[in-house]
Order: C-alpha cells, then structure tokens, then sequence
C-alpha cells in the first residue's frame, strides 16, 4: 500500500512537470530567469528624446545623457536644478518639467543639455501639467479639472490652441503637415479625444480643431509611425488618425490587456514593429505586463495582430525566447518604449522605462540576448 501511495506521488509530479501547456516543463520558464541587473537609472524614468546628437531620459532630479558604443554606451549626468522631473521633450530646445515651490510644476530649458534656465514667458500663476514636443514644437497641458486648455509654446510667450474642460494633454504626433494632440479625460473613463491643426496654422490665431469620431474615447498613447498616425486607448485598441477623422483599427487589440499608453516603432533591416505596453493582466504564474508587437508594412498598415516577443520570425527578440521575455521584462509594467536611432548608436538599442524599477534595454550581455536592467 506505501509503494503504492508512493508512485502515485511520483505519478503526479511527472505529469505536473511534462504536462503542462504547449508540452514545457511547469519550471521551464523559471530556469530561464536571470538575475536581475542594478540600474544605473533607477527610480521610475521618464519618456526618451533625442536632442543634438544624444538621447536623451530622466529619473529624479537628474537628466541622462547617452551615446552608445561598440559595448553598452556611456550615460552622462546633468541637473536642471529643481525638484523631481515628471518628462522631457526636445523641441527647438531641451525641456524638462520639474517639481517647483508651492506645488506647481516649472519648466527649465537648455540650449545644451548642460545649462539650465527657467523658461520665459509662461507666468507665475500658470498650471503646467504635462509637456510633449513634435516636429521642433512644444506644446503644454495647462489649467486644473473642468478648465484643462493646451498651449502652443513659443519660446518667450504662448497661445492657446484649444479649451479642453476636462480632458488632459497627453500627446502629442506630427505628420504630413499636421499636428496631432491627444487627450484623457481625467474624470470619466470613457472619455478623451484628439484635437488638430494645420502646421500653417499654428503662426496664425486659428485653434485646434476637434477630430471627427474622436469624442469620447479614452487615448492615453499618440505616434507617428513614419507612415501614419496612430493612436491607442486604454483598453488597448489601436486608431488610425487623419485630418478627416480617426477610425479603429479593425481586428487589432492588445491581446484583450489594458494599454499603458507607451508606443514604439521597432526597425530592423527595413522590418518594422509597433511595440505597445500592457498591464494588470493575470496568469497563471502570476501578473503580465511587459509589451507586445505587431508588425507594419511599408505603406504603414498594421500586419495581423499583436503578439509577445519571441514568438515570430520578426521579433524585437529572438524567435524561441518568448519564455525568457515572461521571466524578464514581461513582469515589470512599462511607461515608454524607445529604439535609439542608429546616428546615436550603431546597435539601434532598445530601451524601457519601467514604473518603478529603472532604465532597460536588450542588449547582447556576455554573449547572449537579453531584457535587463541597463547598468
């Protein structure tokens, strides 16, 4: 009766272990674990820019400065002077929006990267809530719940491109002579739109105009993919955006997660990937977050669905490390996504932004491929 009681023990570990879903070992994906990396940007970074021949990112209150190398790349240290730094953006200067005094945010600039000034001609009592830059333009969500507007800055002085009640700046694209800027509402869920206006415009008194069959919809990612807009809501369904109106994508959702609003465009020997970050989805080995990708032609439609990394032929990892990509970054919820352009490094790395664990990027650490801290 032991030995009995015994092997059916043995019986169920062997079947736990070789039975589990697509015929891996239930520990498959454990051995595949890494030791996670310290950071040399630790905290929770911001979104990447490039500016003057660098990339750019911050975390605290302390901007980034890189350049990649035959290696992993050399990072450098500046510090516009103020509290933490929420974002940055390059336009026709380098912009960081800081903690200030009496709970207001304040906007520093740099014509190099190095020096730090306030910027002009905002106003003491002017409530900046986000900045994002596009095609050398800045533009600002200012104001507070039910009086939000988005601001064109100029360098000295600024405009108002529209009154946006409840709804906050949170992107911003350009293409083909327009200008794009998304919005959340940041009362109901369900709410958010995309305002536009014509590159011509934007040196005349002419406001941003509301995009037909953008209302109510909660956008919280905005890109240009190089051949088109596109832009994502929360629950993770991409639009094409256009003057005339901004449409869904049919058949294209990001695998039924919530989006995190981070948006990329992957390149490789002319293939091209639209990553998007997900989360608070949960599996069986515990929460997913991570990113996901899908791929876009050269006319800039979206090929098929999206799909982890390591799953496909065209992958920003490679094919067959879908287990490693659950094990690494696949665990950490993603605020930007970004590929250093090749200008700034050969490798055209790939870099994250995570919540709160640092900087990551893919590089080939020790002769293999992989996610980790970037340090």
């Amino acid at each position: 009766m032991k030995k009995q009681f015994l092997f059916k023990i043995f019986l169920a570990a062997v079947i736990l272990t070789f039975g589990a879903c697509d015929n891996k070992p239930i520990f498959y994906d454990i051995s595949l674990e890494e030791k996670k990396l310290e950071p040399k940007i630790k905290g929770s970074p911001t979104n990447f820019v490039v500016f003057n021949g660098y990339m750019y990112v911050a975390s605290g209150t302390e901007v980034y400065r890189y350049r990649g190398t035959s290696d992993k790349g050399i990072w450098e240290e500046t510090r516009p002077g103020a509290g933490n730094i929420f974002a940055i953006a390059a336009a026709d200067k380098l912009y960081a929006l800081c903690a200030g005094s009496s709970n207001r945010k304040v906007l520093r600039v740099s014509d190099d990267g190095n020096k730090w000034n306030n910027a002009e001609g905002l106003g003491r009592n002017l409530i900046i809530n986000t900045v994002y830059a596009a095609n050398g333009q800045l533009f600002i969500g200012t104001g507070k719940t039910g009086s939000y507007s988005i601001l064109l800055y100029g360098g000295d002085s600024t405009r108002e491109l529209a009154k946006t009640e409840n709804k906050m700046l949170n992107g911003a694209a350009y293409h083909d002579g327009f200008y794009y800027l998304s919005t959340k509402d940041m009362i109901s869920e369900d709410g958010g739109c995309i305002y536009g206006i014509e590159e011509s415009n934007l040196s005349s008194e002419t406001t941003a105009q509301l995009l037909d069959k953008s209302s109510n919809r909660p956008f919280v990612g905005i890109i240009n993919t190089g051949n088109g807009v596109l832009a994502i809501i929360r629950s993770g369904a991409l639009h094409a955006v256009t003057p005339d109106s901004v449409n869904q994508v049919s058949g294209v959702l990001v695998d039924n997660r919530l989006a995190t609003g981070a948006l990329a465009v992957w390149e490789n020997n002319g293939s091209r990937l639209l990553l998007a970050g997900r989360q608070d989805s949960i599996s069986k080995s515990g929460y997913s977050h991570g990113y996901i990708e899908v791929g876009i032609d050269i006319d800039g439609a979206i090929i098929g669905n999206f799909d982890e990394p390591g799953k496909n032929d065209l992958s920003t990892m490679n094919k067959g490390d879908n287990g490693r990509y659950g094990s690494l970054i696949g665990k950490y919820s993603i605020n930007h996504i970004f590929q250093a352009p090749k200008d700034i490094d050969d490798n055209m790395t790939l870099f994250i932004s995570t919540q709160k664990d640092g900087v990551w990027s893919y590089r080939n650490r020790n002769g293999d491929w992989s996610w980790n801290a970037e340090n």
